[in-house]
């Protein structure tokens, strides 16, 4: 039955109750200052007065540079998430900070003080997004936010011009200022494997630096911008474009419109721009230079080093493309002798380590982040990751779970014994706990921020941040644990290494990377690295092991060691701008007032919303599709369940499921159960089942309507080798109609008392056929993909095969397949040929 418009009229209306709406949040409280409101839930307080601090510091700095004030705008301090991050949106102008553990982070975990760095990031696209015409402005009061002219501006630009200001307004902070993001630019520069013009609004999963590419790219160019043309120009030239006459045909034809202003104020188009700039980066080289020895493979990933005596381990990461948009990762842990010059394959591993892997005399320790079981990790939401901790025997590699929680850093001791440390989010502060035969003792809490730590015997060496937001290596020895301070940086300290009671370590700056050792037993202290140097440096022996970025792969070189002594640095030196260390309540803020019973701004939203309610006790997804709605709920504080809804005229059926078991082990991964009802069947069971294996997914799912007789069972697997794959389907049905999955007979609908499907595909990755961007800077093509097929279907005793070749495209930050299709038909005995085109999944 079609449904009446009156019907589509309550569905419409519906969709939009569920998308928009303002809930009075009492337990959450607000503070109003003049340039943003906070709100945030009680246990976020810190948060919350540490973010307006900052908002109000630096706000002034971003809206000179840019020369935009905006509006006050709600600032929410999330409860949510397992990463920090922020973003900013226009349905209205609202900022979003998820506070989580900054150490979880690479993009954050070289500054000292990363919510600085995140506030600056969001402030500025505030700043951006809200720049407008005066003489456009009505538009805004009459229309709303959707007629912001910088609503769709290209990504590249959007988020490489709050790159470039986050690394302005601070030499310790900001991506630009990493020398890992240095040496990526000077490498690929040398290689001239600088990406081009069109590429750098694309999020390509296939190259580094993967997602960050618009950041990054954006970032870097804009600074050139700045430096060759002078910071006002960027601030010219987003007063001209915001003269621009509307967001619609901004959305059509975005480049037209940034080219125009782009000549009126540097007098080129971006793209010439862009080739001058990709011109100066190889003209710059003459200063950069790589001494030492590339010892990896091409197309590896090295992640991280670790040392144990004479032998280097690292876990490596080589990516493979088996179907389209499929990424499989092949972790392998291995070691490199130093003595015989040779590698050794150790073992494979299923997901990679989570912290940098220790060494006793026996065994080694690698950590695993695994999901937490229960409704707490429904979608990945909760009280953070679960860490799995392994003891690993050297010689028969047999392992043994020791810990199972939340650990920040570890230490391995002497008699199977670890130390467990966990940070207290939002105050540099850690608790360390001894863990021996599965049994967690607390035996101190420090006031420090530990990002990482190694041992030898039991003394322990860790790298942190202390109470002034300093960087700091200090040791303690157990069970004593009395802290003492050896080094102090205003910049991150990183690849911490305990060797013969001599502790190494780098120390990131701006302009690049120094490894240093200071020896515990008579305090000297050594410069090791050599040269233009990034990467953490890990010495073995007399060679000094690091990593160096490039376009498809991070490279382990290796350098002599030429030792140099310094100072050792027990007190950081003053910053280039000091503020005074905020603890709430001792400092004030310009609050107007402040709220108990906080009544947030509500979430507006078309026919079309993706997000969460204003409580922050339900995340939905709702959309009305000219003939129904559907989505998803999920409850985050009340019952461990997610609803699923799909009612409209083509399908009516409400699904209410959770997760009973969740892993990211091998074998039995996820485990969902629920009830279902249709009209049209009453209620019935419904169960699902994925698994996995190295080279190998599967996933079972089954519905059961008892009363009714209807049943349906499906079953999926993948299995994959590098560039080739076999995807196998096979599904059965029991008086339960449904569409034939028959390519070329997608119409026919199964009305049999039982049917049996089952299709076969062979899959293989020719590469990339179109290594060119189109002319749009937000499209490009990927790799193409050849494949065999074979259908069959009970319910009209049909079978079907051919050939297709599929073609990955790349449009921003959205991915999907165009796939072309040719077959033959064998049915009534007879061949009959078939074209079909499909574009998505």
């Amino acid at each position: 039955m079609i449904p009446t418009y009156t019907q589509k009229l309550i569905f419409f209306c519906i969709s939009i109750l569920l998308s928009s709406h303002t809930i009075s949040a009492l337990s959450w409280e607000a503070i109003h200052s003049l340039g943003a409101t906070v709100y945030y839930p009680k246990h976020k307080t810190q948060q919350a007065y540490q973010a307006i601090h900052s908002i109000q510091y630096f706000q002034p700095k971003v809206n000179k540079i840019l020369g935009v004030s905006p509006p006050p705008f709600p600032l929410i301090i999330e409860d949510i998430g397992q990463n920090p991050n922020g973003m900013v949106t226009l349905f209205p102008l609202k900022m979003r900070l998820y506070t989580a553990d900054a150490f979880l982070s690479p993009y954050f975990y070289y500054t000292n003080n990363w919510l600085d760095m995140l506030v600056i990031h969001e402030l500025v696209h505030t700043a951006h997004l809200s720049a407008i015409s005066p003489h456009l402005s009505w538009k805004q009061k009459l229309f709303g936010s959707a007629f912001y002219p910088h609503a769709f501006s290209p990504t590249w630009f959007s988020e490489g011009l709050a790159v470039y200001i986050e690394s302005e307004l601070s030499p310790s902070m900001g991506r630009l200022n990493n020398p890992s993001v240095t040496a990526y630019f000077k490498q690929a520069a040398s290689q001239k494997q600088l990406l081009s013009f069109n590429d750098i609004n694309i999020t390509s999963p296939k190259q580094y630096p993967f997602g960050s590419t618009p950041y990054l790219y954006g970032g870097r160019f804009i600074r050139y911008l700045a430096k060759q043309y002078g910071q006002p120009s960027i601030r010219q030239f987003i007063k001209d474009y915001s003269t621009q006459q509307g967001s619609i045909l901004n959305m059509i034809a975005p480049r037209y419109f940034y080219d125009k202003s782009a000549k009126k104020v540097f007098g080129k188009s971006f793209k010439d721009l862009y080739s001058d700039w990709l011109l100066t980066e190889e003209q710059s080289l003459d200063k950069w230079s790589i001494q030492g020895q590339k010892i990896t493979p091409e197309h590896t990933y090295t992640n991280s080093l670790s040392a144990d005596k004479n032998t280097l381990w690292i876990n490596s990461t080589q990516w493979h493309y088996p179907a389209p948009f499929l990424r499989i990762p092949y972790i392998t842990l291995r070691s490199f002798s130093t003595k015989t010059q040779s590698w050794t394959s150790t073992q494979r591993l299923y997901r990679p380590p989570s912290l940098p892997i220790q060494f006793s005399e026996h065994h080694y320790y690698i950590a695993f982040q695994n999901t937490k079981n229960g409704f707490h990790s429904l979608l990945n939401r909760g009280k953070g990751y679960i860490t799995d901790l392994y003891r690993i025997r050297k010689t028969d590699k047999k392992r043994k779970l020791i810990f199972s929680g939340k650990i920040d850093a570890f230490a391995a001791l002497e008699d199977d014994k670890t130390l467990i440390i966990n940070n207290t989010v939002w105050s540099t502060e850690s608790s360390w706990n001894l863990i021996h035969e599965q049994n967690p003792q607390k035996l101190a809490t420090l006031n420090l921020s530990v990002a990482e730590c190694d041992s030898e015997t039991n003394t322990i060496a860790c790298l942190g941040i202390n109470e002034n937001q300093q960087w700091e290596l200090f040791t303690l020895r157990f069970p004593n644990m009395t802290p003492t301070t050896l080094f102090q940086s205003e910049t991150a300290l990183t690849g911490i290494q305990l060797t013969d009671s001599v502790a190494s370590f780098t120390q990131y700056t701006p302009k690049g990377s120094q490894t240093l050792s200071i020896d515990l037993l008579s305090s000297s202290a050594h410069s090791l690295s050599t040269g233009t140097y990034v990467g953490n440096g890990i010495p073995i022996g007399s060679s000094l092991f690091f990593t160096v970025p490039g376009k498809n792969e991070i490279a382990l070189y290796s350098q002599s060691i030429h030792k140099k002594s310094f100072p050792p640095q027990k007190t950081a030196p003053p910053s280039l701008e000091k503020r005074p260390n905020f603890r709430p309540p001792s400092h004030p803020i310009n609050a107007l007032w402040s709220s108990t019973k906080a009544s947030l701004p509500s979430i507006k939203m078309g026919v079309f919303n993706y997000g969460e309610d204003d409580l922050r006790l339900l995340h939905y997804h709702t959309l009305f599709n000219g003939t129904g709605i559907e989505g998803n709920i999920t409850s985050k504080h009340f019952l461990p369940y997610i609803l699923n809804f799909d009612w409209n005229s083509g399908s009516k059926r409400v699904l209410i499921e959770r997760s009973v078991y969740t892993s990211l082990s091998q074998g039995i991964q996820d485990i969902y159960t629920g009830i279902i009802f249709q009209p049209q069947y009453q209620y019935g069971l419904y169960s699902s089942i994925s698994l996995g294996w190295r080279s190998i997914k599967a996933h079972m799912s089954a519905m059961a309507f008892p009363e009714s007789s209807h049943y349906f069972a499906s079953y999926t697997s993948l299995y994959s080798h590098k560039k080739f794959s076999i995807k196998r389907q096979v599904n059965y049905t029991y008086q339960y109609p449904m569409n034939d999955i028959l390519r070329g007979y997608r119409y026919v609908t199964i009305k049999n008392t039982r049917a049996l499907q089952s299709s076969l595909d062979i899959m293989l990755n020719v590469g990339n056929l179109f290594p060119f961007s189109s002319y749009s800077p937000s499209l490009s093509f990927e790799d193409t993909f050849l494949a065999f097929f074979t259908d069959y279907s009970s319910s009209v005793k049909a079978a079907v095969f051919g050939i297709y070749i599929e073609q990955e495209l790349l449009a921003t930050i959205w991915a999907f397949p165009l796939s072309l299709t040719f077959g033959e038909s064998f049915y009534n005995n007879s061949l009959q040929p078939f074209i079909e085109i499909k574009m998505g999944f």
